[in-house]
């Protein structure tokens, strides 16, 4: 059997997807950061030419973080699911990441734009979801949405829920809309403060939509593998849940969620 011509592609295109699940689990940075390279320069010696020149720069070592998480083996193994499934990581994931290595690069202003966009469509698909069970059609949704303008009006349009919001709108308003309209409208330069608060209290509001998490199923080995390319499926509750070989003892194929 011969591999397609862009099998490559491919399964580059599975891997980011695989790496970007695992970062959003674990907490850790979606990629390897590299502090800015020096330029590299040749520097001459007048009193001594026949040395040959010295060469300086062009070094750009990577960003160590401490603290960071290895993934679990439930996670891998959903991880790979998920991307076998063509589920990507959900948007709202996606720009939190993206916010966490610009905030490391130093890139604070693009760190808050990031975490404030985050929260925007967060919080637009939550109303969304409400107004749908409060039996809303489409156009009437898209109406209402329409005439919202800016995380702080969303945060009011969700400020009804059942469950409540994890943080106050005065948090919201300064820690996320004042940095992210000053470094928007005026480009203000933003500290690395400024860049962590808005991240902490955007992966706090980002729980209306909880990151689906990885769950165990127990069956036959045969069972398991028999079930699709990887042998999973998808869980209950919005979890994803991978087939974990064991012994066969039976054919029930039963979920027990992490």
């Amino acid at each position: 059997m011969r591999a397609p011509s862009n099998f490559a592609e491919q399964f580059g295109a599975w891997l980011s997807t695989v790496r970007d699940w695992l970062a959003a689990w674990s907490g850790n940075l979606r990629e390897t950061v590299f502090h800015e390279p020096t330029p590299p320069m040749l520097i001459g010696q007048f009193d001594g030419p026949q040395r040959g020149p010295l060469g300086v720069g062009g070094s750009n070592a990577p960003v160590i973080m401490l603290g960071e998480r290895t993934s679990e083996s439930v996670e891998l193994r959903a991880a790979f699911a998920a991307a076998s499934r063509g589920e990507e990581l959900p948007l709202t994931r996606q720009l939190l990441a993206e916010a966490q290595v610009h905030a490391v690069r130093q890139h604070y202003r693009q760190a808050v734009i990031s975490a404030c966009g985050a929260v925007e469509v967060a919080l637009s698909e939550s109303a969304r979801r409400d107004l749908s069970r409060a039996g809303r059609s489409k156009k009437e949704i898209d109406a209402v949405l329409r005439g919202v303008s800016g995380v702080v009006e969303l945060y009011r349009l969700n400020a009804g829920r059942k469950d409540g919001l994890a943080v106050s709108i005065g948090q919201v308003i300064d820690q996320l809309a004042g940095p992210r309209n000053r470094a928007a409208h005026e480009g203000e330069a933003l500290d690395d403060d400024t860049a962590r608060k808005a991240i902490r209290t955007a992966r706090a509001l980002l729980e209306v939509s909880p990151l689906p998490r990885p769950g165990r199923c127990s069956a036959t080995r045969d069972a398991c593998l028999g079930r699709g390319a990887l042998g999973e499926r998808l869980g209950e509750r919005g979890r994803i849940a991978t087939c974990k070989p064991i012994r066969a003892s039976g054919s029930r194929h039963e979920k027990t969620p992490r």
